[in-house]
């Protein structure tokens, strides 16, 4: 007992001569890093419930198969949600897929279905679900600079903008994908807090 408390007694002595500002540098050299790795493991454990809290999985129609090969992708990369919602979205922070609901299949017509699944294989051929939890780790883990946040901000702009040009040009106009956001934007969803749940692991 005797050693454990002069082992103590000499332990806070040390950290008392030690100056201040490096104390500051090893908390945060020992906090930073376990904010970035909490926030990493939250926004996948969040991604997977959103995508479990979903109904099984369909057999894909024909038709998105068709226009899905007509974009260059691979139809293990596309899966059919049974939901009447309208969802499509990419998700997946190793391997990124495209997740669409029967309520959104029928919601638009081919020009509108090439347009959107365009937009979302560009998210997924860029790998913007696991950037997008690198850049959101990296502002959780920095909160007090606010520079970090402003480029995590500017990141989820600029990726958005790239997908909108990728789906414009397979869509050949624009119109297509105004009319497809319009739909999937003015119909109800499958709940807010299941949106809320992935929304930013785009």
């Amino acid at each position: 007992m005797g050693d454990a408390i002069n082992a103590c007694t000499n332990l806070l002595g040390l950290l008392f001569r030690v100056p201040p500002r490096q104390i500051f540098f090893w908390s945060a050299a020992a906090v930073i890093p376990a904010l970035f790795v909490i926030s990493i493991l939250r926004q996948w454990l969040a991604t997977r419930r959103f995508v479990r809290s979903l109904r099984g999985t369909a057999i894909i129609p024909q038709t998105l198969v068709e226009v899905f090969h007509d974009l260059g992708a691979r139809e293990q990369d596309l899966a059919f949600v049974e939901s009447p919602a309208t969802l499509i979205f990419c998700a997946g922070l190793i391997r990124p897929r495209i997740f669409i609901s029967r309520g959104a299949f029928r919601a638009l017509d081919a020009k509108e279905l090439r347009a959107v699944l365009a937009h979302e294989l560009h998210h997924a051929r860029k790998h913007d679900p696991f950037r997008g939890a690198m850049f959101r780790a990296l502002q959780n883990a920095f909160f007090f600079i606010p520079l970090v946040r402003c480029l995590y901000k500017r990141h989820l702009i600029a990726k958005e903008v790239a997908a909108d040009r990728a789906a414009v040009r397979f869509a050949e106009g624009k119109l297509s994908l105004a009319s497809a956001l319009y739909k999937l934007s003015s119909a109800p969803i499958a709940s807010s807090a299941a949106v809320s749940a992935f929304a930013d692991q785009r």
